[in-house]
Parts: C-alpha cells; structure tokens; sequence
C-alpha cells in the first residue's frame, strides 16, 4: 500500500508539474497512463488510481447537494489533481467556485468559477451546464462594474454633501443630545434585531441537534460530555448562558467533525457527516449574521446603557 501511495504521490507531482509548465503541451489521459505504466506501476494500481478519482467526485457531490462548497471543492481538486480531464470532477469545481462566490462575494471564487468553467469547454465545448457558469459569471461581472461606477459616482456625492454638512456643523450653534425617548427606541429596536437573529440562530441548532444522535455514534467517546452540555442548555433559564453554552457546544461539534474526518470510516460514515456538516455550517452562518446584529446592539448600550439599566450586554457566539 506504501509504494502504491508513492506512485500516487508522483503521478500527482508529474500533473501539478505538466499544468504549471505551459510551453510543454499537455499529456492526455492515456499518455499520462502510458507514462505510469513505464515507470513500474500496474494496470491494477492505475485502476486503483482511476477508482479513487470517482470516489473523490462522488463525495464532492454529495457535499454540493448540502451547499458545503469548500468541502466539495476540495474533494474535487483531489480528483482533478490525479485525472485533470475529469468532466464531473472541474463541473464541481466550477460550481462550488461559484457557489462560494454568491454566499461570500469573494472575487477570487468568481474568477476560480471562470476559470474551471473554460477547462471544461476546452474538453466539451457543447458542455451546457459549463456555459450557463460563465453567463452567470458575466453577469455578476457586468454587476460589479456597475457598482463600481455607481460608488464613484455616488462617492463624489456624498463627499459634496459631507463638506456642506461639515460646513453647516461649523456655522450651526451645537444642537441638544437626543431626547431619552427617541434613545430608547432606538435600543428597543437594536434588541429586538438581536432576539429575532437569534431565534432564528435557535432553529438552525434544533436541526442540527435532530443529527448528533447519528454523530455520537462515530464518536461514542465524547457521549457523556455532550450530553452534558445539551442538559445544561436545557436546565439553564439565563438566555445569556444558553447563548455561551450553545457556543461550547457548537465549537466541540466542529472538534468532533474533523477528529472522525481525519480517521478511517466507511460510506455510510461519509454521508453522515456531509449531512452533520451541512446542519454545522448552516448555524455557524445564522450566528455570523447573529453577531453583527449584537454588535450594533451592544455598541448602543455602551454608549447610552447607564440611562437605560434594563439593556444589557449580549453575548456574542464564539463557537464558529
């Protein structure tokens, strides 16, 4: 198994090697085998090798039908790095790439999403679902451009308005502080943000905790610890120590996710932890959103809190 992981290991090498260099015009498929086979590998190890190529797309699929687009991505760079001419394995690409893009609005996914895009078509130029890629990443192009033009646009505005408002401030004797009512408005308001962003933190929890029955039997070590923590969160009526509790939890979820990741497990394991992954990813997402929503909140008690008693601090998610 040792040696076979050493001709893998080369046989990458020789790919990386072949795509960095451009003036060396590429090797097909069956001459990169050809080459393989001259340098002592098997017909059975080159199946071997094909055969994990395909288990590599597959994964990466199943990671696409729960949007875990890094997971998918990096599943099918794996397979891509041993066959390059696997259409399913740069379809996956191209999509994670793009799906990735559209939830974080990175540049570096869309131009990744363009790219894997054209080495499909180079391989199959009818290729529809390859084409229909770079109408969506002309489009997202053509509307960032147009942002652009209108943030310059509308940024030499507001400077003018900005030095109009600055000179009024200059000429205008100092205006009375708000009054305590429109203040406490607008803290009700914050709070009411943060408790709807964290309701709906509390639901992407409920589903991911309907799978941590099926996680703990891969991992029936960590049981009685968490358990522990789900009683605690039950038992506690501080929404401030639910909101710590959840966290600890969620980040001892992510520990156990990638210890049973990096060991051996089989195909029901893998799937298993798609779907865990993809409940994981899912709340750490709402508690981004929830955290930038407490943030505002918490800056405004900080700010008039000692007027207000009743507003308190929020505690901020930390398990992500």
């Amino acid at each position: 198994m040792d040696d076979f992981e050493d001709k893998l290991s080369k046989h990458i090498d020789k790919v990386l090697e072949l795509q960095r260099n451009k003036e060396i015009k590429p090797l097909t498929l069956d001459e990169l085998k050809e080459v393989d086979l001259s340098l002592g590998m098997t017909e059975e190890e080159w199946t071997a090798l094909m055969q994990k190529v395909e288990e590599n797309v597959q994964v990466a699929q199943s990671h696409m039908q729960y949007n875990n687009f890094i997971e998918a991505y990096k599943a099918a760079e794996t397979a891509i790095s041993i066959n390059p001419y696997h259409e399913g394995a740069l379809l996956v690409l191209a999509n994670a790439a793009l799906g990735k893009y559209e939830a974080d609005q990175k540049d570096e996914f869309l131009e990744k999403a363009q790219t894997h895009a054209n080495e499909l078509l180079k391989i199959n130029p009818r290729q529809q679902t390859a084409i229909q890629i770079l109408a969506k990443v002309r489009s997202h192009l053509n509307t960032e451009n147009t942002q652009k033009k209108n943030i310059l646009k509308y940024g030499i505005m507001g400077l003018a308005v900005v030095i109009l408002i600055i000179a009024f401030a200059v000429l205008k004797p100092k205006s009375e502080p708000k009054e305590n009512t429109e203040l406490k408005f607008e803290l009700i308001d914050a709070q009411e943000n943060a408790n709807a962003a964290w309701a709906q933190v509390e639901n992407m929890i409920a589903r991911r905790d309907q799978m941590l029955p099926q996680l703990l039997e891969l991992a029936p070590l960590a049981k009685s610890e968490v358990e522990d923590l789900r009683k605690r969160i039950d038992l506690s009526k501080d929404s401030n120590e639910k909101i710590e509790l959840n966290g600890q939890l969620q980040e001892k979820l992510k520990l156990l996710i990638t210890s049973i990741n990096s060991g051996s497990k089989d195909k029901n394991a893998e799937l298993i932890l798609v779907q865990i992954e993809g409940s994981y990813n899912r709340v750490a997402v709402e508690a981004m959103r929830y955290n930038k929503v407490v943030k505002d909140y918490n800056i405004l008690v900080k700010k008039y809190g000692s007027n207000f008693p009743e507003f308190k601090e929020k505690p901020y998610f930390l398990g992500q």
